[in-house]
């Protein structure tokens, strides 16, 4: 649901410098570094390929805001018919209210792949190592 909502609405090769708060998210980490400078589409590698909270709350934060972001994932969520879902981070950990089901999970899954840029990051086979050529 973060990629399906925040894809069409962050711009690839946009640079966004990475806050404290969101290095030191809870949970697994791809590794962002407090004023760390990366590309939204670093960003989405680490989401999607490493399961990066951190990547999760800097993606959010460069969309306005956590609060914002998940205001938008709920809309998106009702937009796609996922009416089992009340979402309360852009990471997916848990909140006290937060819930989804298999179903709706399905729907957020139909509406990424829709999207050229998900599957673009899906088909990577790992990620890029600082030091390759590009």
């Amino acid at each position: 649901l973060t990629s399906a909502t925040l894809i069409p609405r962050l711009p690839a090769k946009r640079e966004v410098i990475a806050t404290t708060s969101a290095a030191n998210t809870e949970g697994s980490h791809a590794g962002l570094v407090a004023y760390g400078k990366y590309t939204v589409d670093d960003l989405f590698r680490g989401l999607l390929l490493m399961s990066g909270n951190d990547t999760a709350v800097a993606l959010a934060q460069a969309a306005g805001g956590v609060p914002h972001t998940v205001q938008l994932m709920n809309e998106e969520a009702l937009k796609l018919g996922a009416y089992d879902t009340f979402v309360q981070t852009p990471s997916g950990l848990d909140g006290w209210q937060q819930l989804t089901s298999a179903y709706d999970m399905a729907l957020f899954l139909r509406a990424a792949l829709a999207l050229p840029r998900f599957v673009k990051y899906d088909r990577t086979r790992r990620p890029a190592r600082p030091d390759a050529p590009p």
